[in-house]
């Protein structure tokens, strides 16, 4: 059970700091500006969606490679949420890149827009919070191996 809590910690730090700097953005920055909602003469508007395709489908196609590739090797069974922990801190760290970048071409267009990216990847952050569950059913844990781990 501390193990899944220090994957959740790193999960949520890792889910704040796009949300902060967001908010923090759109109060501080944004309205005092008049931003616009969006703007298609600025190229850099399109930056974050383009960002956005290519980063969230290769967080959730990078951690299942890495899961699978490493679960063929049948390590023990403390290895095995060594290996998820690594493969989910990967996922969460290319999902807050676009969310990151989203919020960073939004300041630098003063454009509403490109919160949409980065909402929709703070949801993604949100929907894959780690569990006893979801951690026994992605490493396929037997009976045996979620008692070792969670009790």
């Amino acid at each position: 059970t501390g193990s899944i809590q220090v994957i959740k910690t790193i999960h949520f730090a890792l889910m704040i700091g796009p949300m902060l700097f967001g908010l923090t953005s759109y109060f501080f920055i944004l309205i005092p500006q008049d931003a616009i909602f969006y703007d298609d003469s600025n190229v850099l508007t399109f930056i974050p969606v383009v960002v956005f395709i290519i980063a969230v489908p290769a967080a959730f196609i990078m951690f299942k490679s890495q899961i699978n590739g490493q679960l063929q090797q049948n390590p023990p069974t403390e290895r095995k949420l060594a290996i998820f922990q690594t493969a989910h801190i990967i996922r969460m760290a290319l999902l807050e890149s676009a969310a990151l970048i989203g919020v960073v071409v939004c300041i630098i267009t003063k454009t509403y827009i490109n919160y949409i990216p980065t909402g929709i990847a703070i949801l993604l952050m949100l929907m894959i919070i780690p569990s006893e569950f979801k951690i026994s059913e992605q490493l396929k844990l037997s009976r045996n191996e979620q008692q070792q781990l969670f009790n």
